[in-house]
């Protein structure tokens, strides 16, 4: 039978290992509230028993609890203050299908301050009446005056008249020439526009 201090001094030996083999853990206060570490952060650090109870104030362990925060609107109703995007969910879809739209759902993307889609379709169409390149009007010519029939009658005995005075000086340079076939062909001709003329004269006298 071993002697009674042996026995102790075992004793007191598994309990120290025992300790030592728990880590020990610290409760310190932050800038953000209280922590729990295994190292110390700062001087304001208490060491935690090891059924998790500490020796501190309840005030204390109540702010290590997070605050509750009450949302004014609905997840996806509004956005965070600092954007002006919100995204909102698909509705849910009831019946199961097997795609890629199913397995990966839309999401609609607005602004906080979307203007409304009637008022930009207006402006837009506003922008492109203005914008809008009008062609220039087709001006036509002028129409010419209309003769009168004895405007144009006048017309065609001065044409007579040059045509007539031509063929003279021709039948001129024939008769010297001695050409008489020529000369024949130019009597006739000289015949017929001198008839021309009397003829369109008469009519502009009636």
């Amino acid at each position: 039978m071993k002697p009674i201090p042996y026995i102790l001094a075992a004793a007191l030996c598994l309990s120290s290992s025992a300790v030592s083999a728990n880590p020990v853990t610290y409760i310190c206060k932050t800038a953000n509230g209280i922590v729990f570490t295994n190292q110390k952060t700062g001087a304001e650090c208490t060491v935690s028993h090891v059924d998790g109870s500490a020796a501190v104030s309840s005030e204390e362990a109540d702010s290590a609890v997070p605050e509750t925060v009450n949302l004014k609107e609905a997840i996806g109703q509004a956005a965070p203050e600092i954007d002006d995007i919100k995204i909102l969910p698909r509705p849910a879809v009831s019946s199961v299908t097997n795609t890629a739209e199913a397995a990966n759902p839309r999401l609609d993307v607005r602004l906080r301050n979307q203007p409304d889609a009637k008022a930009a379709k207006a402006r837009a169409a506003e922008m492109n009446r203005k914008a809008k390149i009008l062609p220039a009007s087709v001006v036509s010519a002028p129409a010419k005056p209309q003769m009168s029939r004895k405007q144009i009658l006048q017309k065609e005995v001065r044409n007579e008249q040059a045509a007539l005075a031509r063929a003279q000086s021709q039948l001129a340079a024939a008769r010297r020439q001695g050409d008489q076939a020529k000369i024949n062909r130019l009597t006739r001709d000289v015949s017929d526009r001198q008839a021309s003329i009397r003829a369109m004269q008469n009519e502009m006298g009636r």
